[in-house]
């Protein structure tokens, strides 16, 4: 209506105005194509939906001319008689016919017409602010735009989200229900995306965070996390009997039991701002499907305190593990980005396996080294959360064993997608401001592996459990076989796994919580024997003072960890075999 349109919207591809309109509403020329903001030539429908110019013919440049002379003195240049008269009521409406892949189609959002995130690819026409019939696709065209929209979460990187694709039964009968909304067993969550949506580029690292923040906290019932690409299986997404959504993203929910689903309130990606953010949308969408959330953890993690600026060879060189300790509680602000502990500590521990493995692995491996790091890595799987970046490593070195076998670059190639090993301060501030961040984090690591054991036995049964037994010879067999640390450390930990030996053994069969825990407590048990033994050499062999200075966590941190009568007035711990095992327990696992 005398208004000009922003000439940004023909800067992508071919449009078909249908034809001009002046400011009183009366029709100005024929339909014509536009590119790059100029005319290029008539349209007319081709067999197949293609638009194509016709130069051959004077007439149709004869009413282009008249055309474009009234529409200059309608002071309306290029406009839609869709918009002009008001008639938009047709949302599915394209002003385009593409004469490329459908892939490239854009749409009117400038105008209200479709929205940015609506879902894109179907050719259609209309006339008058109504719909027409949708012209024929050739195969070859449809086979192109299905092959170019990728699917988001088909990666590694995005586990645990299980990316849909149909089955062969679902393909061959054209069925538009998912076979996951016929499985009712569990509560499942699902995005519906589009690939070339800007809006569900950005909510992916979103929905990756949620999933793994909801399957680490629901226990007591597994949730699934599935994600839908509209762009190659529109139907599912749009169709009555699929989801019949309008506009991507857009989060929808099943409950255990159920096959209707509903949709989920969901962050905007603009409002994604830290852990705090996530931690409210978990929350959010687990109050929605009407889950019971474990508690969340706090700034610690499964062995934060005990992995805190301590290591080995530092205690081995006369710094005890009491100080280190100390610092945790003063310095809560130690890191230079603004990561919680419980990522530095997953951090670091990822860190000391990866230095590990690029500095003790000679090529080629014999058929034990492969063995005893095989055995490791899933042991790793098994222990730690899914939603980790230690599971999501030894994952990958597990399915590419072939890789890492072969030479040493094949090894690289694949921990190259986790960390950038080639830095070389790759520990947190925590671990980098002691005597020595490679033991640090390798403390780190067998401290969540020995918790994650106890974990992971509660919510597994059958023949994928691992025993208690199984997961120390593990361990001890990677420490004997790829321990980059000082010698000394090596034989100490060696030595001290033998004296628990028979601790061990009594094991073997063991079926009660207490002594699935009792690998957390083993560790735990060794960390401060060599903190001991150390502090008593550097003592000059006055065992009862070192054990005062060096026992973790001392008694002011948990007094009920300890036994009154086995401290002194003080309350400095004098036995570091007095402790309670639950309560020295709970206090691992909280921190």
């Amino acid at each position: 209506n005398g208004q000009n349109p922003d000439r940004r919207i023909f800067s992508v591809g071919v449009k078909v105005v249908k034809h001009m309109v002046g400011a009183n509403g009366q029709r100005l020329g024929h339909p014509f194509l536009v590119k790059g903001g100029r005319h290029i030539g008539p349209f007319r429908f081709q067999r197949g939906g293609h638009a194509f110019r016709d130069r051959s013919s004077p007439k149709w440049s004869k009413r282009w001319s008249n055309g474009k002379k009234a529409a200059r003195r309608a002071n309306c240049d290029q406009v839609f008689d869709h918009f002009c008269n008001g008639q938009t009521h047709d949302r599915e409406i394209f002003d385009q016919v593409p004469a490329f892949p459908l892939t490239r189609v854009m749409t009117l959002e400038k105008f209200g017409l479709v929205s940015q995130d609506q879902i894109k690819g179907r050719l259609k026409g209309g006339r008058d602010g109504l719909k027409l019939n949708e012209g024929k696709r050739r195969a070859k065209a449809k086979k192109e735009v299905v092959t170019s929209l990728t699917n988001l979460f088909d990666s590694k990187e995005q586990h645990p989200i299980i990316e849909f694709k149909p089955e062969e039964e679902d393909a061959e009968s054209a069925s538009l229900t998912p076979s996951f909304v016929l499985e009712v067993t569990w509560p499942r969550v699902v995005l519906l995306y589009h690939p070339q949506s800007p809006r569900c580029k950005k909510i992916q690292f979103l929905y990756v965070q949620v999933a793994r923040g909801v399957k680490r906290r629901s226990s007591r019932l597994p949730v699934e996390f599935y994600a839908v690409n509209c762009g190659k299986y529109r139907d599912v997404c749009e169709s009555d009997q699929g989801f019949s959504i309008q506009t991507v993203p857009t989060l929808v929910g099943l409950r255990s039991g159920q096959i209707d689903s509903f949709e989920l309130d969901f962050a905007s990606p603009s409002s994604v701002q830290g852990i705090e953010t996530i931690d409210k949308t978990v929350e959010s969408v687990a109050q929605q499907m009407g889950l019971s959330l474990d508690k969340a953890k706090g700034s610690g993690s499964v062995s934060s305190a005990f992995a805190h600026d301590m290591d080995a060879e530092s205690v081995l060189e006369g710094v005890d593990a009491s100080q280190m300790f100390e610092s945790r509680r003063a310095d809560n602000n130690v890191y230079d980005s603004p990561v919680s502990f419980t990522e530095a500590v997953f951090h670091d521990a990822k860190a000391s396996l990866i230095l590990t493995l690029t500095s003790s692995i000679q090529y080629p491996p014999g058929s034990a080294e492969i063995r005893v790091l095989s055995d490791f890595f899933d042991l790793l799987q098994w222990a730690l959360p899914p939603e980790t970046k230690v599971h999501n490593l030894a994952e990958d070195l597990s399915k590419d064993a072939a890789g890492w076998k072969k030479s040493k670059p094949g090894l690289l190639r694949i921990l190259d997608k986790h960390t950038d090993y080639r830095k070389k301060q790759i520990w947190s501030s925590r671990c980098a401001a002691g005597a020595g961040g490679y033991s640090c984090g390798l403390w780190s690591l067998l401290h969540i592996v020995s918790v994650g054991v106890a974990e992971r036995h509660s919510s597994v049964l059958g023949s994928s459990r691992i025993s208690v037994l199984q997961s120390g010879e593990v361990v001890k067999s990677f420490i004997e076989t790829f321990f980059i640390g000082c010698q000394s450390c090596r034989v100490l930990f060696m030595d001290l796994y033998d004296e628990h030996a028979e601790k061990s053994l009594a094991l073997k069969n063991a079926e009660s919580n207490e002594d699935w825990r009792s690998l957390a407590i083993w560790f735990w048990d060794i960390h401060n024997e060599i903190t001991i033994r150390s502090s008593v050499k550097r003592m000059k062999g006055k065992r009862r003072m070192a054990l005062s200075s060096s026992l973790w966590p001392s008694g002011s941190e948990c007094h009920a960890c300890w036994r009154k009568s086995l401290m002194d007035d003080t309350g400095q711990v004098l036995s570091m075999y007095s402790y309670d095992m639950d309560e020295l327990y709970m206090f691992l696992k909280k921190i």
